[in-house]
């Protein structure tokens, strides 16, 4: 009587190890993909001895590894369907690609963001607050001749929070404490005293630092945001109008202050916007253009003068002043964090 595939199949499984290589030669695969063969021949020589044909185990046992494997590889194998069969059962991708999807109803009310599951989600509602919306804050540093009062602070404080330290500058009023004739007695040199003064300016609108949310400057003023930018003491955004520094400082120190500005980061200068105006008699253009060869950008108002004070008349102090702000923010999360009630946000 004939014995039954089953049992066939289990008593050849021995003599099928023993067959096949234990070892990797010189002329194989690398060692992991031949022990992946041998299991794979293992089976399938039990899968086709369990189907009547021990034939082919007396000729596994004659051939050499190579052609052994050959034959268990080849197109046209009888035994390739189960070994590729066996390939997919051993070998299932581990990490299938995922689509995360948020369950429905598990997002913060106050954010947006979404959590797997509620203990996740109470867990950050705990120390998620919805943030109040404020009014801008602005810190305002004011020209040679102006003060906290100016044209420019009064627009701005429309729809801002304004803050304008006095520097008490002037050019030629000795009264003023921080005035350049009077500085200039001191030191009998221009170039020392336009320094000086900087110096000073720097030190006062340093100590009024507090947490603003846009620094704008304008005339003399921006030759002392652009230092506060050098020195790293502001990195905010700024905005810088009509900068009046190659028109008070000596050439050396406006020189070093142009090339340290724009050495800074490019994070830094892409938060700062000029603005000039084409017409400006006090101070030519080009040295606007000239601070913006990099990141920075500048706006070149058609007609405008060095006051600018039609252009601040027709809002455009807010426009800047929200541009540079939509650099650090973005510009749709404005209205979420600030009061914007009567300001156009492009």
């Amino acid at each position: 009587m004939g014995t039954a595939p089953a049992a066939r199949g289990t008593t050849l499984l021995p003599d099928v190890r023993q067959a096949l290589p234990r070892r990797a030669r010189p002329h194989d695969a690398s060692s992991d993909r031949d022990l992946r063969l041998r299991a794979a021949g293992t089976s399938a020589v039990a899968a086709a001895a369990a189907a009547g044909r021990p034939r082919r185990l007396r000729h596994l046992r004659r051939v050499a590894p190579v052609r052994r494997r050959a034959e268990l590889e080849g197109p046209s194998c009888r035994w390739r369907q189960a070994v590729n069969t066996l390939r997919e059962t051993r070998n299932p991708r581990r990490h299938p690609p995922l689509a995360p999807v948020a369950p429905a109803g598990l997002a913060c009310s106050h954010c947006a963001r979404t959590f797997k599951d509620d203990r996740a989600l109470r867990q950050h509602a705990a120390n998620c607050r919805p943030r109040a919306r404020r009014r801008v804050r602005i810190q305002y540093v004011h020209g040679l001749e102006a003060g906290p009062n100016s044209f420019k602070a009064r627009c701005l404080a429309k729809w801002a929070d304004v803050t304008a330290p006095d520097m008490a500058t002037s050019l030629w009023n000795p009264f003023r404490e921080n005035a350049f004739l009077r500085r200039f007695l001191t030191h009998i040199s221009w170039g020392a005293a336009a320094k000086d003064v900087l110096d000073r300016c720097v030190a006062i609108q340093r100590e009024a630092l507090a947490e603003p949310d846009v620094l704008v400057a304008s005339s003399w003023g921006a030759a002392v945001a652009l230092q506060l930018l050098v020195d790293r003491a502001w990195t905010g955004p700024t905005v810088l109008l009509c900068p009046g520094h190659r028109r008070i400082l000596g050439a050396p120190d406006a020189d070093a202050l142009v090339a340290a500005f724009r050495a800074l980061p490019k994070k830094t200068l892409r938060r700062v916007v000029l603005v000039h105006g084409d017409a400006d008699a006090t101070v030519p253009i080009r040295d606007s253009r000239e601070l913006a060869k990099d990141r920075a950008r500048l706006i070149e108002v058609p007609g405008g003068s060095h006051g600018l004070g039609a252009a601040a008349a027709d809002g455009l102090l807010a426009y800047v002043a929200l541009e540079a702000l939509a650099k650090k923010h973005g510009g749709d999360q404005l209205e979420g964090l600030f009061l914007l009630d009567g300001v156009l946000v492009s």
